[in-house]
């Protein structure tokens, strides 16, 4: 086993808490070499992100296994906006995705992803960019991810309506972000760890964490959504809504009380007969600490 400190044992190689594949050992030798500061054991948010950014191809193979029953990689144009170290791209390369684009905006970063992908025997094609301006062309694209990238653009509406440009009809997208009107993120947001700076006006939470807390050298957040302002936004941009997942099973609970096997159910058919379940499933979704949306784009006219 390979632990943080990069000690070897006989068994799996894991490294912060993630399981690695024996190909990742060149590529983390490489990180390595070009930050070292990723891989400092005595600063904890340093573990915390290295082991998330370790995670990216399994996180990736893990929301391909959970989209399955919607659609496919195999054969299409997979875009990811926000790529990182290119987990989620590699994971459709290795899905047999036709073609994996990546955009990002680190430099550092970009070559970090085009270095795994090779260690991983699959091609991605990463560039540098930012979601409010895709360098594709229009309807090129069969599929989109974005994963906790929409609460550091600068509007929200540029990169819904750029998603939806180059998304052919039919084509899904895939976005994961934070709500803002979240208790547990207002306690803790979840780049910080700060109280109450997801709330806060972005000009105020960038001197508080910079100058005030003096946590970081750079404040890349911008703002956060709200879960039905953003599916508001992309019905405008011309896309139908088809799931939507927030890791909460009471909302499950509430729109479907015959689900429920305790004597709650009685509770919840009450609210039914009173039409509040699904305004507190609203509320729920609202106030959950991460959603997942997946939209199709329709074939009808923009709405502007």
């Amino acid at each position: 086993m390979v632990g943080f400190e990069g000690q070897a044992e006989i068994g799996k190689l894991n490294l912060a808490g993630v399981t690695l594949d024996e190909a990742d050992m060149d590529f983390i030798a490489y990180w390595r070499q070009r930050l070292p500061h990723d891989f400092n054991e005595k600063d904890e948010r340093a573990r915390i992100y290295l082991g998330f950014e370790l995670n990216g191809i399994n996180r990736g193979q893990a929301a391909l296994k959970r989209l399955e029953g919607y659609f496919t990689v195999r054969d299409k144009i997979v875009l990811d906006v926000g790529s990182g170290n290119g987990g989620q791209c590699i994971a459709a390369a290795l899905a047999g995705a036709k073609k994996v684009y990546g955009l990002e905006l680190d430099p550092v970063r970009i070559d970090l992803a085009k270095k795994w992908a090779e260690c991983r025997g699959v091609e991605i094609f990463v560039e540098r960019g930012v979601a409010e301006k895709l360098p594709y062309e229009d309807a090129s694209i069969d599929i989109v991810f974005s994963f906790s990238v929409i609460e550091h653009v600068t509007s929200h509406d540029k990169m819904l309506a750029e998603i939806g440009r180059v998304l052919r009809p039919g084509g899904y997208a895939v976005i994961e972000g934070p709500n803002r009107l979240s208790p547990k993120l207002f306690l803790a947001d979840p780049h910080y760890q700060i109280m109450a700076v997801s709330a806060l006006p972005r000009p105020i939470a960038k001197w508080w964490v910079l100058k005030v807390k003096k946590i970081a050298y750079d404040y890349g957040v911008g703002v956060f959504p709200i879960y039905s302002l953003l599916i508001r936004k992309l019905r405008r941009y011309g896309f139908d809504l088809i799931t939507s997942e927030h890791h909460d099973y009471r909302i499950e609970r509430l729109e479907h009380p015959d689900a429920i096997r305790s004597r709650m159910r009685y509770l919840v058919k009450l609210l039914a007969w009173m039409r509040l379940n699904k305004a507190l499933a609203t509320v729920l979704r609202n106030t959950s600490p991460i959603f997942e949306i997946l939209v199709q784009k329709s074939s009808s006219p923009l709405l502007k």
